[in-house]
């Protein structure tokens, strides 16, 4: 039962508070109250000796209902201006705090734990509440307040979750965090559910990031790549880049109605089929005649709800690509419209992936065309995007400068990340004797040095991938990843080609994903 102990302080000193011993009165309707103290009430002595025993009388305050009776050690103050009467009357104006004591005296000088309901039950036992004067600034103190008796069971986590029913999304499904169906698996819908001990977060807090390259079927059995969201599935992913948009810019083969240097066409094999003859002229994109777009739209939602970001390649070892004096500009915007802009004036029905909206791009730039205008293409998305798109530039491990197809792009504003590419490169690639070398002065270099810029350790997952620098087990891999990341604070992660192959090629009765996922852990 809930009982709040009034308590009115009339001392004549700091001195004699300290020595107090309440009697009070509950109100009726409160628990009982402890036995008053046996002080005597006719002693008159103004100046009591230390054996004596005085007594102060109630006020004439018909709201009073505490007396004081104290043993004194010394003389009371003949003044009422005392300090330490006016700190106490200052004090008695103060909003009351309900504390635990043993007495309404230890909850004031103790400043007890808090009792905000004023209830004996929330207090330590053999504690009381009482509603004091704060005194000693116990309002300004860290006290904790103390649960009940019989608190209330914590609430089970809920979390949203994948599944073709409630109850088999609360059997571990896949997290659909924003709560929408569109970042399920198709068949699936979003359900928040309790599902306790569920390994809920797709991505663990890994010591670096884990990244790979998907849309070139790479895969190992030759059976075809798997939808990107397989890919995402996994939780080995932190992001996903499409590969690749190897057409963009100006270019003789374009034509006369393409002199504004804003075409893009996309090579996705297996996934996309992009054609030149939908749009193209005017600088948007094709629709997959297999209609896959759409899927690839569906799939980027849900590695995003997953918590993966996703990144489009702009480049590659083929296709037709590059920037002449002035186009930076224009064809930054238009990329920008057809890959990140969720505002776009280009219709989702003419962007590639409909309306999903990217994370940003990498720059795989390997027809050896530098020009400074890649450098303005960066900066122009970057001031679009309101500084939130991601840039990575992936160059070969023995071009440590970058500026064989980089130029000055490697040391540009808004370049966050280098996967650099250990492989296919006779000098530098992973086994090779120039490996640690190039690590090096990688980790050393103008572009990683000058401040948060990170470099990643780029592997080839199989022989499909790469020709040369293909980790030939695990312990390879293992050593590859030590000799990147040891002693080298700007070491960022790895980035694999292609997903496809790190999924189905197998090291220590594992995936090379889960392998290196597992490193990262």
């Amino acid at each position: 039962m809930v009982a709040v102990h009034a308590l009115q302080l009339h001392v004549w000193s700091a001195a004699l508070l300290l020595a107090v011993s309440l009697s009070y009165s509950r109100p009726a309707s409160g628990m009982p109250a402890p036995a008053q103290s046996d002080g005597d009430n006719n002693n008159n002595n103004d100046t009591p000796t230390p054996s004596s025993t005085a007594s102060v009388a109630p006020t004439a305050d018909s709201n009073s209902t505490a007396t004081i009776s104290a043993t004194a050690t010394t003389a009371a103050p003949s003044t009422s201006h005392h300090p330490a009467q006016q700190r106490l009357a200052a004090a008695a104006a103060d909003p009351q705090l309900n504390l635990c004591g043993m007495d309404a005296i230890d909850a004031t000088v103790s400043c007890g734990a808090r009792c905000p309901l004023g209830s004996d039950e929330e207090c330590p036992p053999g504690l009381h509440c009482f509603a004091i004067s704060d005194i000693f600034g116990c309002a300004t103190r860290t006290t904790p307040v103390l649960p009940t008796s019989n608190p209330d069971p914590p609430p089970s986590p809920k979390y949203n979750l994948c599944g073709a029913t409630a109850d088999a999304a609360a059997r571990c499904g896949f997290p659909c965090p924003s709560g929408s169906d569109d970042a399920c698996p198709l068949g699936e819908s979003c359900f928040t559910v309790e599902a306790l001990g569920c390994p809920v977060d797709p991505l663990r807090a890994r010591k670096w990031k884990v990244s790979g390259s998907w849309g070139q079927d790479k895969t190992v059995s030759g059976g075809g790549q798997l939808d990107l969201q397989e890919y995402c599935r996994t939780r080995n992913l932190d992001r996903v880049h499409i590969a690749y948009a190897s057409v963009f810019g100006s270019s003789a083969a374009f034509g006369a109605d393409n002199t504004d240097g804003v075409v893009v066409d996309l090579t996705t094999k297996g996934r996309f089929n992009s054609s030149a003859d939908a749009g193209a002229a005017s600088g948007v994109f094709a629709r997959g005649s297999d209609g896959s777009s759409p899927r690839i739209e569906r799939d980027i939602r849900f590695c995003q709800a997953a918590g993966v970001k996703v990144i489009i390649t702009l480049g590659g070892p083929g296709g037709d690509y590059g920037l002449q004096q002035g186009q930076g500009a224009a064809v930054g915007r238009r990329l920008y419209d057809l890959f990140l802009n969720k505002d776009s004036p280009i219709p989702s029905e003419n962007r590639p992936f409909g309306a999903a909206v990217l994370n940003g791009f990498e720059l795989d730039l390997e027809n050896k065309r530098p020009s400074p205008e890649y450098a303005t293409l960066v900066t122009t998305i970057f001031q679009l995007s309101q500084r939130q798109a991601l840039f990575f530039a992936t160059p070969k491990c023995s071009d440590t400068d970058g500026a064989s197809n980089y130029g000055d792009l490697l040391t540009s504003r808004g370049v966050s990340t280098l996967p650099v590419r250990f492989f296919d490169d006779p000098t530098c690639s992973v086994g090779k004797s120039g490996f640690s070398k190039a690590v090096t002065q990688w980790a050393s270099s103008r572009a990683v040095s000058r401040g948060s810029l990170k470099f990643e350790l780029g592997v080839a997952a199989a022989a499909t991938d790469a020709s040369d620098g293909v980790p030939q087990s695990a312990s390879a891999l293992q050593s590859a990843v030590s000799t990147a990341r040891t002693g080298k604070s700007n070491f960022g992660g790895v980035m694999i080609w292609d997903v496809s192959a790190a999924y189905e090629r197998q090291l220590q009765g594992q995936s090379v994903l889960d392998f290196v996922a597992q490193l990262a852990a």
